[in-house]
């Protein structure tokens, strides 16, 4: 053992001590085997947030040494070289999941100090054009750091491809994480790509990571409706609204597929029959079993909600006995959780045709009846900006059927109340008018006037094609031409200035005058010529 590890307290005996020896020591093969093995899996069941963080700072201080038995393994010529591989990859896998698990212990302060995340950016196995666990770890760290945007700079140009050595596991795992992170960003085009591709993995069996990247996925695509165009939208919402029932008891009497039917002209929810991508589409190469899991989650919901209504009837026809049945809204949330089939898959899909049909009760109702759900899987707060989005396009309808409308009968129609719904309005002044983004939609002119009333100005004068770009294009076009007219006429105007001065520093009439001025402020009597 080497001396600086030999002047490292023992983890057993002192593990503050012995973390923070090795954040300022330099790196080291020998600390570097510390920190791995037992203190690994010591850390793996670790609660001390403290301890994680320090755990943190010595691995962020000795990762560059686990390269270093690469150089040992170059300079053998005999089958050593690959046992030390080995080796190496084993400790790096032990570290890396130890730092993921103590990471999840730390608050988000802790983490970002640590420099556990510069760390591993920097690390060999983060610029590879395969995918490794260092990229997996980097993408679950930054994600509890909360550092969404420092990490989608980080891996903005990669999208790399598995390697042969990982595992299934860490594809879906780094596939959604990144999704996720893109999803912090608000980059829906490309936290919908990522998802896919977790989507698209080959299995043959169905993991949970593939349902949670799936649940997101749906939830973002809804999102994603924001940014169309309202007007083709409402279109296909109010033929979906006519046709809903009758297409849900079709879909259901039928072998239920999302790769078939939830792609099927027939639904809103992926499109209807305006091209349009629904919040339900799925990838082409989805695997089978994922399109098995699916279906067989919906039926069973279907068939499971029949049920009750025809146990809810029968209940109706007996007499009521007050000590048996129970309030819903008394039941516990354990309750609830065990009241779930195929991980509430179901409930997922009645929040999209909620928000596909603009039903807000019907969405309100099911956000507070699964909360629990809703956040376990850590998609509260998507369901949250859905319902935003909701709102958002319930006041663009509003402004297409009203051109003037008192605010007070605006908020009735939002079912707000009077200054949150002036507070929506102006936010939306701020950000759809002023500051358009890349949306087709073209939305009016808000002004709320000191009468109370609403005015939505569709008439405003607009870039060609409604284009929010090419206008600004224009209108850098228009100003440096502007810039250049003045540029040229104040060129002008110095030459004319020279020629002016020569003219008048050349003139007898003028040099005549500044003497005579110059006479008049003398003292002295004053001849009769001057009188």
């Amino acid at each position: 053992m080497s001396d600086s590890a030999a002047s490292v307290p023992a983890f057993m005996d002192d593990p503050a001590g012995c973390f923070n020896a090795m954040a300022t020591r330099p790196p080291g093969r020998e600390l570097w085997r510390l920190l791995a093995g037992t203190t690994a899996s010591c850390m793996k069941d670790e609660g001390n947030a403290q301890l994680c963080a320090l755990y943190l700072q010595a691995v962020a201080q000795q990762l560059p040494a686990s390269d270093m038995a690469v150089a040992d393994a170059a300079s053998n010529s005999n089958n050593a070289n690959m046992e030390i591989e080995m080796m190496k990859a084993k400790m790096l896998m032990e570290v890396l999941d130890a730092v993921a698990l103590a990471a999840a212990k730390c608050p988000r302060q802790l983490i970002s100090r640590s420099g556990i995340l510069q760390a591993l950016i920097v690390h060999p196995g983060s610029k590879a054009s395969f995918l490794t666990q260092v990229q997996v770890e980097f993408c679950q760290v930054a994600l509890l750091a909360g550092q969404y945007r420092f990490a989608a700079r980080c891996i903005k140009n990669q999208w790399p491809r598995p390697a042969q050595t990982i595992s299934i596991r860490h594809v879906l795992r780094y596939f959604l994480l990144r999704g996720m992170i893109h999803v912090g960003c608000n980059d829906w085009p490309m936290a919908v790509r990522c998802f896919w591709t977790c989507l698209s993995v080959p299995s043959e069996i169905v993991s949970a990571l593939s349902i949670s990247a799936w649940k997101k996925l749906v939830l973002v695509q809804c999102l994603q409706m924001e940014d169309d165009d309202y007007r083709a939208a409402q279109d296909y919402q109010m033929q979906q609204q006519q046709q809903q029932q009758q297409q849900w008891q079709q879909m259901m009497a039928q072998t239920f597929d999302p790769f078939s039917s939830f792609g099927s002209a027939q639904s809103s929810a992926t499109g209807g029959n305006n091209g349009q991508r629904g919040p339900l589409s799925l990838p082409k190469a989805v695997p089978n079993c994922i399109s098995r899991f699916l279906t067989t989650a919906s039926n069973n919901s279907n068939k499971q909600q029949r049920a009750q209504q025809q146990q809810k009837q029968q209940k109706q026809q007996q007499p009521e006995d007050v000590g048996i049945m129970v309030a819903e809204e008394e039941m516990s949330e354990q309750q609830r959780q065990q009241g779930y089939t195929s991980l509430g898959v179901k409930v997922y899909m009645d929040l999209v045709y909620a928000f596909v049909a603009g039903d807000r009760d019907k969405f309100l109702a099911l956000q507070t009846q699964h909360t629990a759900l809703l956040q376990n899987d850590g998609n509260f707060g998507l369901v949250r900006q859905c319902e935003t989005a909701m709102v958002h396009r319930q006041v663009y309808q509003l402004s297409r059927m009203f051109s003037v409308i008192a605010l007070t009968d605006l908020a009735a129609k939002l079912q707000m109340d009077v200054d949150p719904t002036k507070a929506l309005l102006q936010q939306l002044s701020l950000e759809k008018t002023i500051h358009p983004s890349s949306s087709a939609t073209k939305w009016p002119d808000i002004e709320i006037e000191d009468d109370g009333m609403v005015v939505f100005d569709f008439s405003a004068p607009a870039a060609p094609d409604d284009d929010p770009i090419s206008g600004m294009l224009m209108a850098d076009g228009q100003a440096q031409s502007e810039l250049e007219n003045n540029i040229m006429q104040l060129v002008k105007l110095t030459h004319d200035v020279e020629k002016l001065d020569v003219s008048i520093a050349t003139s007898p009439m003028y040099h005549a005058l500044v003497r005579r001025a110059q006479d008049a402020k003398m003292g002295g009597p004053r001849g009769v010529e001057e009188l």
